[in-house]
């Protein structure tokens, strides 16, 4: 839990070889570009139907309802909001042996966090628009009310794919895989 209607997902797998630090950070040869990147897979209902149509369907609204980050770094949706867990290339240069290093994957999903921030910051923008000039916004009242009255949706049960990419220097790319985080609550 990040907030009472935001969580993060973490996943447990077999254990099995731990991730590098050349893979989650990049270094020297790779000119600090990790060699391994995540993207979410935006097919979950979660995100079709309600954080789609709630947040990011005909984004902007309006030139000045917009999100308050460079899109570039996530993306628009934030597909790119899979972090790696803080303490994991730590434990690989400090404590290896640790028992998480071979069960926990190092990323977790993040999205829900950035799609109530963006959420947030434009249900904000909205209605303090209506509020300083009420004349100009009054007939768009219904066409943002599902921004003005919304209410932002906590993120079900079920699954929701992340594909990791391999990558060699050069940005010539490798293996690529889905990867299936499950939220059980």
């Amino acid at each position: 839990p990040i907030y009472s209607d935001v969580h993060a997902l973490q996943a447990n797998v077999e254990a099995n070889e731990r991730f590098g630090l050349i893979e989650l950070q990049g270094g020297k040869y790779t000119d600090d570009v990790p060699l391994v990147s995540a993207e979410a897979v935006l097919d979950d209902a979660y995100y079709t139907a309600q954080i789609y149509p709630l947040v990011y369907k005909g984004y902007p609204l309006e030139g000045k309802f917009t999100v308050d980050r460079d899109v570039k770094g996530l993306g628009l949706p934030p597909k790119k909001a899979i972090d790696i867990l803080t303490w994991y290339p730590m434990y690989l240069e400090h404590n290896i042996s640790h028992s998480l290093m071979a069960i926990r994957l190092p990323y977790r999903y993040y999205l829900p966090y950035h799609y109530k921030k963006d959420f947030t910051r434009i249900q904000y923008k909205v209605v303090n628009a209506y509020l300083q000039q009420p004349s100009l916004y009054a007939g768009k009242v219904q066409q943002y009310n599902h921004i003005i009255n919304g209410v932002f949706p906590s993120i079900p049960t079920g699954d929701y794919k992340v594909r990791l990419q391999y990558t060699l220097p050069g940005g010539i790319k490798g293996s690529n895989q889905v990867f299936k985080y499950n939220n059980p609550f």
